[in-house]
């Protein structure tokens, strides 16, 4: 992109020191400067494009895919009680916090229930365990 001092220096018929004779050329120059400006925005394009893969590769490592929000939307409908917390999924387990052995005892009594119930919502057999542990 051209500096003030350029766009002067093209005004006044001078561009870098040398002295331009036909407009032409200067109407050559301005052109590349947009051409230029504009390439540089194709890169912050794929520079953005980057950035978002690899947050997609976080995301996917940390377990927060579509499958993980859908089974957060549920979870409090499914378990029935707020003290079985839902701490995270990957690889087909779900990992829950507890704060007292009576609430664990409930959950893994009406584990497989809860299990076929999410896997429904989901439309596959994609949840294989609950894994919930008292904090």
């Amino acid at each position: 992109m051209l500096k003030k001092f350029q766009i002067l220096d093209i005004i006044s018929g001078y561009k870098f020191g040398a002295k331009c004779i036909d407009k032409r050329q200067i109407v050559m120059e301005q052109k590349k400067s947009v051409k230029n400006f504009f390439k540089k925005g194709q890169n912050r394009q794929k520079d953005f494009n980057e950035g978002s893969s690899v947050l997609m590769k976080v995301a996917s490592f940390l377990g927060l895919n579509n499958d993980y929000f859908v089974i957060m939307s549920r979870w409090e409908q499914e378990v029935g009680n707020k003290k079985v917390v839902l701490n995270g999924c990957k690889d087909g387990i779900v990992f829950t916090v507890t704060s007292s052995a009576v609430y664990l005892n409930d959950f893994n009594l009406r584990k497989r229930q809860i299990i076929n119930r999410l896997n429904q919502y989901l439309g596959s057999k994609k949840i294989k365990d609950i894994k919930c542990e008292i904090k």
